[in-house]
């Protein structure tokens, strides 16, 4: 059977890897698992000196300053680290898992594979579903869409020395000629994948100048599972909105039966000491009528606090008394914009101002712990939009809490809808750096402060010319704005706004 070693970048969760891993085994195939580097996340000034490969990841962080997802350089110790343990291997094909942030990594990598070791490459995952005219320039093959039977059938035609190029899924490039086969049809029955590989055997991280096994253990203090696959939604500026053209026509939200995921989890606990459960389905609150098996079931035999994504639409009274039945819950909840203008005609999205806010207050009502998504940093908004996504953060219930303290930039993927809107439009539309300086840290501070105060910041013209003051209002910072905001109003009120603007500052 083939030996096969699959490269996962920047990413030791890898949950689509894990399946894939599982699956291979599970045909008799020898797999080994390589993690190569994993993602910091560090402000500018403390950025190496070396150079970064490829894109690095923008949010705002919880004190208002800007911070770096940062996929640290590879050395020429860790290259030589990856090319040593394929060898040993005696790997037959290298499997590399990306997505489109990683294609500069992904092509040096395949390069030395080819150069040092004469092995084949093929791509799989999100880069090469989306993209796979750019990236067939690079890697021998590519895995288009789902993977599990594809690359096994890829993997079978190679024992049996047989056609590599006729495989649905499969994009091929030998002496110069491309095959691009059709797609396959979605897989229906989920439960016919075995469990996600989670197993120590066979994974090995590469960082640090080291290599080492790799046991997963800080995957199972936030276990991480999917119980569906697809999402109902065509956001602009996501991957959905690609594969529901892709898929088109078939049914593309699929789910496990809750005996499956069920057993996943029971697993997970009594196997690995899971602590808790991180539900990483697109929309876990969808299929009410499944919501209403698994969850009490979830209660007596699992028993675990669990994380989820939610939607406003699927929100209602009834599900977020489900979803709280179960026991100690987190949800988070994609909002995106206060604007409907932009939600509707830029990404895709029916979720107005009147959702959200009883969705919003649905779960409170439920007494689930929940954060917010928001989409900045959009050229395409307007004055007038930050400020209807500024007002429906200070309309929700208080303290309103922004996801993981950060907020997202927009990102522009290859052949995605959103992508194309702004190339059409950025000449006419180009970004205003410091509007958003300015907003963003009004959205953030609208988790510490109080709205009245926020309202009147944002009608401040001296933090508007100097957003980066704003920094001063977050949490530890007290002293520094008292006297920064003693600075920019008349004298003969500096007393009575230091004691009115004091205990508010020092609060939380």
């Amino acid at each position: 059977m083939a030996k096969i070693a699959l490269v996962s970048l920047y990413d030791t969760v890898a949950l689509g890897l894990r399946y894939l891993s599982a699956f291979l085994k599970k045909q008799g195939h020898e797999v080994t698992v390589i993690y190569l580097k994993q993602y910091e996340v560090l402000m500018k000034e403390d950025f190496p000196p070396e150079p970064v490969m490829d894109e690095v990841n923008l949010g705002l962080c919880s004190r208002g300053e800007i911070a770096y997802c940062y996929p640290r350089h590879i050395s020429e110790t860790e290259w030589s680290l990856l090319i040593e343990l394929i060898r040993e291997k005696q790997a037959d094909i290298v499997g590399l898992s990306l997505t489109s942030k990683f294609i500069n990594t992904a092509r040096a990598l395949t390069d030395r594979v080819h150069r040092e070791l004469g092995l084949k490459v093929i791509w799989g995952g999100i880069e090469p579903t989306v993209n796979p005219e750019f990236d067939i320039q690079f890697a021998d093959y590519l895995c288009r869409g789902e993977g599990e039977h594809a690359f096994a059938d890829f993997a079978a035609a190679w024992d049996r020395g047989g056609d590599l190029t006729a495989i649905p899924n499969i994009w091929s490039r030998e002496n110069g000629t491309i095959r691009r086969n059709e797609l396959r049809p979605l897989l229906q029955d989920l439960d016919s994948l075995p469990f996600p590989d989670f197993e120590p055997e066979g994974k090995y991280e590469i960082s640090h100048d080291g290599v080492w096994p790799r046991e997963d253990r800080d995957c199972w203090d936030d276990f991480l599972v999917c119980t569906s696959r697809g999402c109902p939604y065509k956001c602009t500026f996501c991957i959905h909105n690609v594969m529901h053209k892709m898929y088109q026509g078939q049914r593309y939200v699929r789910r496990h039966s809750v005996d499956y995921a069920l057993q996943l989890l029971k697993v997970a606990k009594e196997k690995y000491g899971v602590r808790k459960i991180h539900f990483w389905d697109d929309i876990f609150s969808i299929h009410k009528e499944w919501l209403k098996v698994f969850l009490p079931r979830y209660r007596t035999e699992i028993g675990l606090p669990y994380w989820a994504y939610v939607y406003p639409q699927q929100c209602d009274k009834g599900i977020c008394k489900l979803l709280k039945s179960a026991g100690e819950v987190e949800v988070r909840m994609g909002v995106q914009s206060g604007s409907e203008e932009v939600l509707l005609k830029q990404y895709g999205r029916n979720a107005p101002r009147d959702m959200v806010l009883s969705a919003a207050n649905n779960l409170i009502e439920a007494g689930i712990d929940f954060a917010i998504d928001i989409i900045t940093n959009n050229p395409l908004e307007s004055e007038e939009d930050c400020q209807k996504t500024l007002d429906l953060l200070l309309s929700l219930p208080q303290p309103v809490k922004i996801g993981s303290d950060t907020l997202s930039y927009l990102s522009y993927f290859p052949n995605y809808e959103m992508t194309q809107m702004y190339e059409a439009n950025k000449d006419s539309h180009p970004l205003d750096p410091k509007r958003y300086a300015f907003y963003n840290r009004l959205y953030l501070l609208a988790q510490y402060r109080p709205p009245e105060l926020i309202r009147r910041l944002q009608a401040s013209t001296f933090f508007r010319k100097h957003p980066e003051k704003l920094q001063y209002l977050f949490p530890g910072q007290a002293p520094y704005a008292v006297r920064l905001l003693q600075r920019t109003i008349p004298q003969g009120v500096r007393d009575r706004a230091k004691n009115a603007l004091s205990p508010v500052l020092l609060s939380g």
